[in-house]
């Protein structure tokens, strides 16, 4: 399933019928491209605020209303919906809303986004804002709406995510080539499809164009006013990953049961305060049963513990060499954080049961082989 879209391009002006008169030519073009959807940048049809409007006053509103209403004509003759930026008149004193207007196929005015995060000098010198986000249905598609700065606030594109739509139209008039770069991430990090509609004026910058679920550029309209079709193509394979993957995997990760249901009882994970060290297990048990030593060491070592096992002897005889091998195993108890001790069977003998009357006496804790076997 797919939507052809136009990203338009047009040079902005201070003169809303010669703004006027620019939306109409481009929609003609964009429709005969088979366009369902021409989206516009800020401001454009009244003329943007500071750039091209040094004061209210200086601008002519029944013009822009009269433009409005023949660009909403011919949208219904073509058959296409406009997303068109334009500054909105409110009851005096009030300042107008920085507005993108909603047309729709049958040339009506269905809707309108008011930007909500204003700038500084919009606030405190041109514009009132506005607080709700806005969403349209065009042909099995949804469209968020935003205004240029709202670009910084990723609230307002988490917000869209979570209204499902499948593309966020952002209009802008761009004072830095960062701007791009944040539109692009926006596009990535949700999933969603991004179309960024800016005056020709300001393409030294970066150019209009439509950004990819994968927060790749997938229509470019280059250095020159013009627009430029993109496809918004949900079975395009070079978006499986961002749409079939990524998106769906994700919502389950802000989910956090994925997360939750690993969450483990481990002192080392508690405790963030100290280097995380291997646990130092230490070894005690007959030398009759090496294969059992051998299993234990090599599980435990596996488990990512640091395990102390002296060798294996036979017989030993000599008092001398006993007593040396007895200080060895209790040093080597001193150096553990737990011993463990290999007695299938239940068997333990006397020279064991001296190291864990040791291993006890030192607070070290004690584990039992035939205890976990028989668990």
């Amino acid at each position: 399933m797919s939507l052809a879209m136009a990203t338009c391009q047009p040079t902005a002006s201070s003169d809303p019928r010669a703004n006027g008169a620019e939306v109409r030519r481009m929609l003609r073009v964009a429709a005969a491209a088979g366009a369902r959807l021409a989206h516009f940048p800020e401001g454009f049809l009244s003329g943007y605020a500071v750039a091209d409007v040094a004061a209210w006053e200086d601008v002519d509103w029944s013009a822009v209303r009269r433009e409005l209403e023949e660009v909403a004509a011919l949208a219904g003759e073509l058959g296409i919906w406009v997303v068109l930026g334009s500054a909105h008149p409110l009851t005096p004193p009030h300042w107008p809303h920085n507005s993108l207007y909603v047309i729709s196929d049958q040339g009506e005015l269905v809707d309108r986004y008011d930007k909500r995060k204003c700038s500084n000098t919009e606030l405190t010198r041109f514009y009132t804002p506005g607080f709700e986000p806005v969403v349209v249905d065009v042909d099995g598609f949804r469209f968020g709406l935003a205004l240029c700065i709202e670009v910084n606030f990723e609230d307002l594109f988490a917000e869209y995510r979570r209204l499902w739509v499948d593309c966020v139209l952002l209009s802008a008039y761009p004072v830095d080539s960062i701007f791009e770069t944040k539109a692009r991430a926006h596009a990535a990090i949700h999933n969603y499809w991004l179309s960024l509609s800016v005056p020709a004026q300001r393409t030294h910058l970066f150019h209009s164009g439509l950004i990819g679920p994968h927060g790749e550029v997938l229509a470019d309209a280059g250095s020159e006013a013009g627009l430029v079709i993109g496809a918004l193509d949900r079975d395009d394979p070079a978006l499986h990953v961002a749409l079939d993957l990524a998106k769906p995997w994700r919502a389950l990760a802000r989910a956090g049961d994925i997360y939750e249901e690993r969450r483990v009882d481990d002192e080392r994970s508690r405790v963030r305060t100290g280097t995380a060290e291997a646990k130092v297990v230490t070894l005690c048990g007959s030398t009759r049963f090496e294969a059992e030593f051998a299993e234990v060491n090599q599980r435990l070592t596996m488990d990512g513990c640091v395990v102390i096992s002296l060798g294996m002897f036979g017989t030993v005889d000599g008092s001398d060499l006993k007593e040396r091998l007895g200080a060895l195993h209790f040093q080597k108890i001193r150096m553990a954080d737990e011993v463990y001790v290999v007695d299938p069977g239940g068997y333990v003998g006397e020279s064991t049961r001296r190291e864990i009357a040791y291993a006890e006496s030192l607070g070290k804790p004690v584990r039992y082989l035939s205890r976990e076997r028989s668990a």
